[in-house]
């Protein structure tokens, strides 16, 4: 079983690797992202150039049926704190 818990650099640096994404849509049983990484995500649109076509591709992603928002409260805030960036740039050339 495998579960993810994306931060905001974790999510731009999948959407800078679109194959990334799709092999790890394919590989998950859980992706989480807390509701604080949606609005550093949603601020950062507000103030890009490509504000309509990220909001669609966040969208899009967080429909994904294995994707879930967490709030930050109780269980999801012990998983929050032991979590990880499952990828960081340094680590995992882009193909």
């Amino acid at each position: 079983m495998s579960r993810y818990c994306l931060d905001t650099v974790a999510y731009s640096y999948f959407k800078r690797c679109v194959s990334r994404i799709a092999a790890l849509r394919d590989e998950a049983d859980w992706i989480w992202i807390p509701v604080i990484v949606l609005g550093e995500l949603f601020a950062g649109f507000e103030h890009g150039v490509h504000r309509e076509r990220n909001i669609r591709e966040l969208e899009a992603f967080l429909s994904f049926p294995m994707v879930e928002v967490l709030q930050v409260t109780g269980r999801p805030r012990k998983c929050l704190a032991g979590s990880w960036p499952i990828f960081a740039a340094e680590d995992v050339p882009c193909p």
